[in-house]
């Protein structure tokens, strides 16, 4: 009796174990779970990173890289959610390949044939539509998402953030360069930011899966792919296209033959000897005859830090000479010169411009 009784309430408990105790998600629910966290997580840190810019440290390239790649990476694994998300890819892929090519190009000194002509306007414009595209294509996928997770239809943070980039556009075109508007809209899009991973949170708490498709290629390999293909092109960026293609030609021997005439004149004039050195036989000979010559010469400090904490006894990184040679009386003429000596060693040798 006492053994039937026993079995009894051993029925009765495993009956309300089963009823009351809650069903714990399979591991392969929370892996699903998992990869929409981790895919979130990885665009709203892109989303950021690609929107920082601290000239500093090479920090002005590396959060882009890594923000390019994280959004990359986050729409690749939720590419097959719905169009919207497909489309998010499709445009990352092309901003990751635009935005790779640019600093390997950066690298040669053929880029400024790019940004002096009208193409860096095309481009420019091109990038801003890709990015205002990402953004809608994000909205309209979040919405899609929550529709299809049982949620109400709305992603304001998501709008917000088209309505936040539109603004800073705008921004951009007036040339503001206040502190109040500034702050405002850095306040904004943290907020921004914040909302959209509450968006992101209320998803996966919902218990939103989604598929984790097998690709051939894992993300670790394109990010070493990428990274090989940066270091390669940047090296031979900075070996073979560092320079113009020159012709040089053999000049007779009995060419410009009072030069070393001239060159004694203008000592007499002023011109200043150690800058004759430097100069052609051609451009020497062209100022035959030189009544007048003028000398400014104004040394220059290429840091900007250091610029604004030296005192008149430091010494400057580059003196600029700037020389006018009269070449004329009856018809005023004037032949200028631009010497540029390093008074220091640089710090960095590459192709740098100075505008005159």
């Amino acid at each position: 009796m006492a053994d039937l009784e026993q079995k009894t309430m051993n029925d009765i408990c495993e009956s309300t174990d089963n009823n009351t105790a809650p069903k714990l998600p399979s591991q392969d629910t929370a892996a699903e779970e998992t990869i929409w966290k981790k895919s979130m997580n990885r665009i709203l840190v892109g989303i950021t990173l690609t929107a920082i810019t601290l000239n500093f440290g090479l920090l002005n390239y590396i959060f882009p890289t890594i923000g390019t790649m994280l959004l990359l990476f986050g729409f690749r694994a939720l590419q097959h959610e719905n169009k919207w998300f497909k489309r998010c890819f499709i445009i990352s892929i092309i901003r990751t390949a635009y935005f790779f090519w640019m600093l390997i190009w950066n690298t040669t000194i053929l880029h400024s044939t790019i940004y002096s002509s009208a193409m860096n306007t095309v481009l420019f414009i091109a990038n801003l539509l890709l990015q205002f595209a990402l953004f809608v294509c994000l909205w309209q996928g979040f919405l899609s998402i929550r529709q299809k997770a049982g949620l109400s239809p709305h992603a304001g943070s998501a709008a917000a953030l088209i309505v936040w980039y539109c603004l800073i556009c705008l921004l951009a075109l007036v040339h503001y360069n206040g502190f109040l508007i500034a702050l405002i809209m850095f306040i904004a899009y943290c907020r921004i930011i914040y909302n959209l991973n509450k968006l992101s949170k209320e998803l996966d708490e919902a218990g939103y899966e989604i598929s984790d498709v097998p690709v051939k290629w894992t993300n670790r390999r394109i990010t070493i792919v990428l990274l090989v293909l940066l270091l390669i092109g940047g090296a031979c960026g900075y070996l073979f296209g560092g320079s113009y293609p020159m012709k040089w030609t053999a000049l007779p021997a009995d060419e410009h033959k009072n030069v070393e005439d001239i060159k004694a004149q203008f000592i007499d004039l002023g011109f200043p000897a150690y800058i004759l050195n430097d100069l052609r036989a051609e451009d020497i000979a062209a100022c035959s005859g030189a009544l007048e010559v003028v000398v400014d010469e104004t040394d220059l400090s290429l840091d900007d830090s250091e610029r604004d904490t030296e005192s008149a006894d430091d010494a400057k990184d580059l003196r600029i000479t700037g020389i006018g040679v009269k070449v004329s009386d009856d018809r005023e003429r004037w032949i200028i010169f631009r010497h540029f000596l390093w008074n220091q060693a640089p710090k960095f040798y590459g192709t740098e411009a100075i505008q005159l």
